[in-house]
C-alpha cells in the first residue's frame, strides 16, 4: 500500500500536472507560479530541463512573460527564471539518479523534447508519491502531435491544462493553439514529412497562430 501523504492545492502527491500549448502560451510561467507556491510552503522540489534546450540560459528554465517590464530585450534580467538541473533528453532515466531523498515535487520543462521513455520515468516518480509538474508543446509546427512521450503524458495526467496564446497574424488577436514556423523572409515554412527533421529550437522563428492563420504549405489534406 502507498504511504499516506497529505494532498493540498499546493502539493499533490502521486499526481501529474501538465501545462501544454503553443509558443507564448505562458507554460513556463505556470511552472514558475507553482514553484513559488512550493517555496512558500517550504516543500522540497527539484527542477529539470533537457540539455538540448540552451535558449537564454543553459541551466535555468525561463519565462518570457515580460508584459510589465520596461527593460530592453537584450537584458537577460527582464525574464523570470529558476535554476534547473540538466539531463540528457535521450536518456530521461538520468532524472531518477539525480533525485534527492527529501524531494516531494519534480518539475520537468520542455518535455516534448525528451525521449518517450520519459513516460516510464514520470510514472515511476508518481508511484513513489512524488508530485510531478511538466510543460511542453503538444503540437509541432505542422499541427501534428509533437512527441509520443508528451501525448501519452497528457492522456495520463491527473491535472492537464490546455493553454493558448494570442494569434500573432496582423490584425487577428484570436486565441492561438498552434505554433507557426517562419522562414527567414517571414513566409510560412513548408511541411516536412519526416518528424525527426521538424525540430528547430528557437523563439524568433516561431509565433503563435489561430487555426485560421496557421499555414503549412504542402501539408497533406484529409
Amino acid at each position: 500500500m502507498p504511504k499516506s501523504k497529505i494532498f493540498t492545492d499546493i502539493c499533490k502527491p502521486y499526481c501529474l500536472e501538465i501545462y501544454y500549448g503553443p509558443m507564448w502560451s505562458r507554460k513556463t510561467l505556470n511552472l514558475l507560479i507553482d514553484i513559488d507556491r512550493l517555496k512558500q510552503k517550504k516543500i522540497p522540489y527539484q527542477v529539470f530541463k533537457p540539455r538540448i534546450d540552451t535558449r537564454y540560459f543553459a541551466d535555468y528554465i525561463v519565462s518570457r512573460f515580460d508584459s510589465f517590464v520596461d527593460k530592453p530585450m537584450d537584458d537577460s534580467s527582464r525574464f523570470l527564471k529558476e535554476p534547473a538541473e540538466v539531463f540528457d533528453e535521450n536518456n530521461p532515466k538520468e532524472i531518477l539518479d539525480l533525485i534527492r531523498k527529501d524531494t516531494q515535487a519534480i518539475i520537468i520543462s520542455e518535455i516534448q523534447l525528451v525521449h518517450p521513455d520519459i513516460v516510464r520515468v514520470v510514472t515511476s516518480l508518481q508511484r513513489e508519491g512524488i508530485y510531478v509538474i511538466c510543460d511542453g508543446l503538444n503540437l509541432d509546427y505542422t499541427g501534428e502531435y509533437f512527441s509520443l512521450g508528451l501525448t501519452n503524458l497528457i492522456s495520463r495526467a491527473t491535472h492537464p491544462h490546455s493553454l493558448y496564446a494570442i494569434c500573432n497574424f496582423p490584425g487577428c488577436g484570436e486565441a492561438a493553439y498552434f505554433s507557426q514556423k517562419l522562414n527567414p523572409d517571414g513566409t510560412p515554412a513548408a511541411y516536412e514529412p519526416e518528424r525527426a527533421k521538424r525540430l528547430e529550437i528557437g523563439d524568433y522563428c516561431y509565433e503563435p497562430r489561430c487555426i485560421i492563420h496557421h499555414e503549412v504549405p504542402g501539408r497533406p489534406v484529409l
